[in-house]
């Protein structure tokens, strides 16, 4: 991770959890850039903005025209999950940015990047993606440089013609309609076989190294390993320590410091819980359009378990 890494998340409409994990990742590097690409946002003069629109180039319209819809979720989510990161290298084309630090919006950054590159001393890695046990590899927390991230896109333009990645991705759906699953086939299933192909120049982000980890999926014990860290209340135990999340190995109760932790799904009525950055601009505003969200979550989640039926 060099000395010019951007801080970049990808995001279009407005979450409205969106302005705490901007401002968090701002307020813990004052002197790096943190970057928002969407199609709303430039309010904010610390945040610099990309509009999405304006990063489109050729080989986006070629993908639209080769992709080919595999899964039950809607076609449009799937194809932005593969467009953002040619969105995302265009952004490090147009502004000469050799590395970036890729973080979904649903995640919340606790360290500055100086500190990570501290903590993480010694590492040769030109790309960061975080790889749970079983796989798939996942770019929802993930570092690129501008060669690994140009690999990247050409990897998955052709993935989608005639070839073995091709074939990969039909016997994957098949074997979804097959089995009754939902899911199937999305940008991940290309992570991973990219992963797979460049195991030597891609880290693990998932896995601790010298005490130091992220956070695959708060919701979850695995990380790396099943069952790596220890889960309270239904999602990993977090405790701080000047600021800083430290998760409980539960094989030997060592604490490692979680660089950043990913609120996925209904976790993300918790970010603002787990917020620890300072005051800013329109925040009374957003506490109270997340405090309505959150609870328009927590409502889906009590429903979604008393409908199951019982066993």
């Amino acid at each position: 991770m060099n000395r010019d890494t951007r801080i970049v998340f990808i995001n279009t409409g407005r979450s409205f959890f969106l302005p705490y994990v901007l401002h968090q990742a701002k307020q813990l590097n004052p002197s790096s850039a943190v970057v928002l690409i969407g199609d709303t946002g430039g309010e904010d003069d610390l945040i610099q903005f990309e509009q999405i629109e304006n990063l489109a180039s050729d080989d986006i319209d070629s993908f639209r025209a080769n992709y080919v819809h595999r899964s039950t979720n809607p076609e449009a989510f799937e194809l932005f999950c593969w467009e953002r990161w040619f969105y995302l290298r265009n952004f490090m084309r147009k502004e000469q940015a050799d590395s970036v630090l890729y973080l979904d919006s649903d995640v919340l950054l606790y360290s500055s990047l100086e500190d990570i590159r501290r903590c993480y001393d010694g590492v040769d890695w030109e790309c960061g993606l975080s790889v749970p046990p079983g796989g798939p590899a996942s770019g929802h927390i993930s570092y690129w440089t501008r060669e690994a991230i140009e690999d990247f896109c050409q990897f998955a333009a052709a993935s989608f013609l005639e070839g073995c990645a091709s074939q990969i991705y039909d016997q994957k759906w098949q074997q979804h309609l097959a089995d009754g699953v939902p899911g199937g086939v999305c940008d991940m299933t290309t992570i991973e076989l990219f992963y797979q192909s460049n195991r030597c120049r891609i880290l693990n982000l998932a896995a601790p190294y010298r005490g130091n980890v992220f956070d695959h999926n708060i919701n979850f014990g695995d990380n790396a390993e099943p069952g790596e860290y220890v889960v309270e209340g239904g999602i990993k135990k977090v405790s701080f320590k000047g600021g800083a999340p430290f998760l409980c190995r539960a094989e030997n109760g060592q604490m490692d410091r979680a660089h950043a932790l990913h609120f996925q799904g209904s976790a993300k009525r918790l970010i603002r819980n787990f917020y620890r950055g300072g005051s800013f601009r329109g925040k009374a505003r957003y506490d109270m359009i997340f405090l309505f969200h959150s609870l328009r979550l927590r409502a889906r989640v009590l429903l979604d378990r008393f409908a199951r039926p019982s066993v």
